[in-house]
């Protein structure tokens, strides 16, 4: 038997049983099928395609008393003691035939490799049968070895338990030859050989580990002594399991041949004879106990987990917090069982309010099934802060067993403070972006890059979010009574900076050069309190107001603010959203704006409605798609120099695009003509044709369009679309 790589053994349970009708002394399991020995009943074919309900397939009794088995190719080898060895053709496994026999005195144990089956006989010792016809075998070589209780074949030699362990040269079928002898303490019955190691199952003494690197020179390398008597074993990764008759099924960890140690029993009603591993599953000739099917179980492992929440928020645990991992096939998470609570605010949320009603509090060691998990929820107050606010430990189950050590969930508080900008005078004509970044310290390090370094202006445009866009040329009608909220952590640092007639996106896609970045500085920058904690930003030509707000954050800009963030958020929406529109224009083209759904901040779209990216920004087809997959009924024109109103809705649990048609319509693009196609442009530099950037965030759900190739004047005043987004 050679060693396959095989998961650690921590829990093994019965999965199946079949009680036979005589003896079950050995079993061998090929494919489907386990073939039990089993004394005077013969051969018992037993279906195990599904391990926990095995049934009898079909039988042949033997002559004599079937006390082992080995099976390959079409055929069943039968130790049959008085019978000798029986061979039984089992191309059909629901009527095995007698194909050959071959009388040796009192057959005992059978092992087949290549042409020959290696049968040994408590009298006569090994018995070489050349099966090469298996209707008519025949003796093709002897050596009289002892007592002979168990044999098993690996290369050029024969392992024989019996008198001790013997090692026997088959080279010459015809002429075996004894290269060596090892005397066991106890009474050797059955052998396993794997790698430079056989493994001996010493009755009264356990198990024996043998070192074979040396077949001519064989030494003990290590021994267990189990509570039984061991009476055969296999072996299967770093696991030896001993058939340990009435002490059942014992699993030994052989990782160290030098010193095994006992990883797990279990105790099977009968007396535990035979033993074959394949897969998870163990199967045990029990004696007149028949058939017992264990499965190992390898018990799962998880690892600690830290999450950042805000105050006064509920968050909602899902299965991916709980990291499960277990080598075994087709096992996953199938329940978290909670070994410490937090202090407060934990709770299972079965009627999925929200709230924690009466019944709904978590109890220490309480299992959470994997469907219930999505309502195990932890809410915080506005009081909540601090890192390590609450912890709890919890074990992973595989259905079959739990962690063996729990691991630790962090809940941190961000406390998070919403700042309202509002732009009340600019002094040029200029057009400009503003965006704040955090620092790492007073200083405005970002990591180890300090202000006016190399590399400091492209750190902090990576860690940057947009706050509003100034614009000069104020289309009529339009309210720039703008205040745009943005959500920070409590007590960080924060710098801001101008980026001049370009955005953020501009400057990272190259398209303008960072020497247009001016980072706010004590020359540049003038912050001055005011009454009600009303901060007045001056920078270079603009004055911002700057206070903190207990106001919500609107629905929607999740993403804004962010490189490519000219999108509409509804993802933790569960209901449809109420869309009110006001349009406004300052330019020649008659242009045309709408919405399209994306499957993520990234801009794929679905086509097939499974929630994946079939075409991806700056894919043929692109345009398209999104054209013909834009959100019917928002289709948002306006005269120039007007103000158009529009209402409609958003579907919920989804993500949203804004894009421009220059001078056209969906129609002109979807006709056939391919030579009225407008351009279109989205907030994907990579979807645009110029590559260049044409949406800006002029506040909240407020976004600028600018309608010419390049960018022409980036004035992002050519069409200016504003959404008051409301639950319906």
């Amino acid at each position: 038997m050679s060693m396959t790589a095989y998961p650690s053994v921590l829990s093994s349970f019965l999965k199946g049983t079949l009680d036979t009708l005589g003896v079950a002394y050995s079993v061998a399991v090929v494919s489907d099928y386990a073939y039990v020995a089993d004394a005077n009943y013969g051969l018992q074919i037993i279906d195990i395609t599904d391990p926990s309900t095995p049934f009898l397939k079909g039988s042949l009794d033997t002559t004599g008393l079937a006390y082992d088995v080995a099976v390959v190719g079409n055929y069943a080898y039968i130790a049959d003691t008085t019978s000798g060895l029986q061979i039984i053709d089992i191309t059909n496994p629901a009527a095995p035939s007698l194909k050959g026999t071959f009388d040796t005195i009192f057959a005992l144990n059978v092992a087949v490799g290549g042409n020959y089956a290696y049968v040994v006989d408590i009298t006569s010792g090994l018995q070489i049968i050349d099966i090469t016809n298996p209707s008519a075998p025949f003796l093709k070589g002897t050596l009289n070895t002892g007592p002979a209780l168990g044999v098993t074949v690996t290369g050029d030699y024969a392992y024989v338990a019996g008198n001790g362990l013997e090692i026997i040269d088959i080279t010459n079928p015809a002429a075996p030859s004894l290269t060596a002898r090892f005397d066991t303490p106890g009474n050797a019955y059955g052998v396993a050989v794997a790698g430079n190691y056989a493994y001996v199952a010493d009755y009264g003494s356990g198990l024996q580990i043998i070192d074979i690197t040396n077949p001519s020179a064989p030494s003990l390398k290590g021994t267990l002594d189990t509570t039984g008597n061991a009476y055969s074993v296999a072996v299967a990764g770093n696991y030896a399991y001993v058939a340990d008759t009435t002490s059942g099924l014992q699993i030994i960890d052989i990782t160290d041949p030098a010193a095994p140690f006992l990883k797990n029993t279990f105790d099977t009603p009968g007396a535990a004879l035979g033993v074959a591993v394949v897969g998870k599953y163990v199967y045990i000739a029990d004696e007149n106990s028949g058939l017992q099917i264990i499965e190992n179980n390898t018990v799962p492992t998880s690892a600690d987990k830290a999450i950042t929440i805000n105050s006064d928020s509920l968050y909602i645990f899902q299965p991916n917090d709980f990291a499960f991992s277990d080598p075994d096939s087709g096992d996953s998470l199938q329940a978290v069982q909670v070994i410490t609570l937090p202090e407060l605010g934990f709770f299972l949320d079965s009627n999925d309010n929200s709230t924690v009603d009466a019944g709904e509090a978590i109890s220490l060691g309480q299992i959470i099934p994997l469907d219930k998990l999505s309502q195990l929820k932890l809410k915080t107050d506005i009081t909540a802060t601090g890192n390590n606010f609450a912890s709890f430990q919890f074990k992973v189950s595989d259905g079959k067993d739990y962690s063996t050590s729990p691991n630790n969930f962090t809940i941190n508080v961000a406390t998070q403070t919403n700042l309202s900008f509002k732009l009340v005078n600019r002094s040029s004509s200029m057009v400009y972006e503003l965006g704040a970044f955090t620092v790492d310290d007073a200083e405005g390090k970002i990591g180890d890059i300090a202000p006016g370094a190399t590399g400091y202006t492209e750190a902090a445009l990576k860690r940057a979010k947009v706050v509003f866009s100034s614009i000069a040329n104020i289309p009529n009608g339009f309210n720039t009574d703008l205040a745009t909220l943005q959500e920070f952590n409590y007590g960080k640092n924060i710098r801001f900076f101008l980026v001049r007639n370009s955005s953020i996106d501009g400057v990272l896609a190259g398209q303008t050069s960072s020497s247009d970045v001016i980072l706010s500085s004590a020359a540049n920058l003038e912050v001055e309190p005011s009454k009600n904690e009303v901060f007045s930003l001056n920078f270079q030509d603009l004055v911002v107001e700057i206070q903190a707000t207990d106001q919500e954050l609107p629905l929607g800009i999740g993403l804004q603010g962010q490189q490519q963030g000219e999108l509409i958020d509804l993802r933790n929406v569960t209901q449809q959203v109420k869309a009110e529109f006001v349009v406004n224009r300052e330019a020649v083209f008659d242009n045309f704006v709408g919405f399209y759904r994306v499957t993520d901040e990234n801009g794929g779209i679905d086509i097939n409605g499974d929630r994946t990216a079939d075409i991806l920004v700056g894919q043929a087809g692109y345009t398209e798609a999104a054209v013909r997959g834009r959100v019917a009924d928002i289709d948002l024109t306006v005269n120039n120099q007007g103000t158009a109103a529009y209402t409609s809705t958003f579907e919920p649990d989804s993500l949203f695009a804004p894009f421009i048609i220059v001078d056209g319509s969906p129609d002109a693009l979807l006709d056939s003509n391919p030579n009225n196609d407008p351009a279109v442009y989205f907030p994907f530099l990579g979807a645009n044709t110029d590559k260049t950037d044409h949406i800006r965030l002029l506040g909240n759900n407020t976004f600028g369009f600018e309608d010419l190739l390049n960018g022409g004047d980036r004035d992002y005043n050519d069409v200016i679309v504003r959404v008051n987004l409301s639950i319906a």
